[in-house]
């Protein structure tokens, strides 16, 4: 018996009886709560089994590299699901730009991507020369940095405007089109 025919077989068909669970429906709900979780996409739960002692090593080593203490490298290591991706997003930020190590660090760990947020600030200060702070800035802020930094740069290049006009209007787009003055057909 299958699960579909399983759950149905808890309900009463009687057309004279209102249909209601004999016991069984919970089961039932469950194991099709297991199927649905199954069949997740596998990146849309953090797998904790997937982090090793060689990450947290490599985080702490790469982020004491830059100069940071080892008191601030052990809370911000321990303290992100993927302690390696934490390390990368720092380091490339701090290759990249002129912000100090401490600054990268408190916003590569207050982000659920890090590593798109490290694409993003290098993406944005590259191409426009804009202030590497006020980037960092907005791309921490931002849900979806990668896409803010297409959106930045999109409209910067495309559209004429200033980044930092670009950088404000990515972040907040308005909820409602406004009267653009524009005729409706």
């Amino acid at each position: 018996m299958d699960d579909f025919q399983f759950w149905r077989s808890g309900f009463s068909s009687s057309p004279s009886q209102p249909s209601q669970p004999r016991g069984r429906w919970l089961v039932a709900m469950v194991t099709s709560l297991n199927f649905v979780i199954g069949v997740t996409s596998a990146s849309a739960f953090p797998r904790f089994d997937l982090v090793t002692e060689e990450d947290y090593q490599i985080c702490a080593e790469n982020l004491q590299d830059l100069g940071l203490s080892a008191d601030l490298v052990a809370e911000a290591c321990a303290a992100v699901i993927r302690p390696e991706n934490l390390s990368q997003c720092v380091t490339q930020i701090n290759q990249e730009t002129a912000i100090a190590p401490e600054a990268v660090l408190a916003s590569c760990v207050s982000v659920r991507r890090p590593e798109e947020l490290a694409t993003c600030v290098i993406d944005i200060t590259q191409a426009s020369g804009a202030d590497p702070a006020n980037v960092l800035n907005s791309c921490r802020r931002s849900l979806l940095p990668e896409r803010h930094s297409f959106c930045v740069l999109g409209l910067t290049q495309g559209g004429g405007i200033a980044v930092d006009q670009a950088l404000e209007t990515c972040l907040n787009p308005p909820e409602q089109f406004f009267d653009l003055g524009v005729s409706k057909p």
